[in-house]
């Protein structure tokens, strides 16, 4: 049975974390760290660790963390990757934050996989004529769904 509080709890933190990274008083890197950490938590708790990230899902790359702004293009693994070997071995041996990634972030891992420098292109060109706009780019901001206010940093 799942605890999805687990869940909502940890994406609060991970709004403070990228807060405190919007303002420079921590690292991406160091953010990187903590989110994976809050990620393991809900994880260890009732398996759903994507629940800890809905924050940043929106407007964050699920590889580097990097926030993009508004319109910024962020691709779904699994909208490009058609062949499910391909996919299957990228999830088994890649980490992820959420499940969109930045244009570099998205060539870097398809083109890796796949063995060849066009891959990326060539799967974003598909998802840019399958899909609507809205399903492979960034809000621009935090997912905001918290039931109660949270401080302001």
């Amino acid at each position: 049975m799942s605890c999805h509080n687990i869940g909502e709890g940890m994406n609060s933190v991970v709004k403070t974390i990228m807060v405190l990274v919007d303002k420079k008083e921590i690292s991406i890197k160091s953010a990187r760290i903590l989110v994976k950490a809050c990620m393991e938590g809900v994880f260890y708790c009732d398996g759903n660790k994507y629940e800890a990230t809905e924050y940043i899902s929106n407007c964050c790359c699920g590889k580097c963390l990097k926030r993009l702004p508004k319109g910024a293009k962020l691709y779904d693994l699994y909208n490009g990757v058609r062949d499910l070997e391909v996919i299957h071995r990228i999830y088994k041996n890649e980490f992820f934050f959420t499940e969109r990634l930045c244009t570099s972030c998205f060539d870097k891992i398809v083109n890796k996989y796949y063995g060849r420098d066009d891959a990326g292109k060539e799967a974003r060109e598909y998802i840019e004529n399958k899909y609507d706009e809205e399903d492979y780019t960034s809000s621009g901001m935090y997912m905001i769904k918290e039931k109660i206010s949270f401080y302001d940093f």
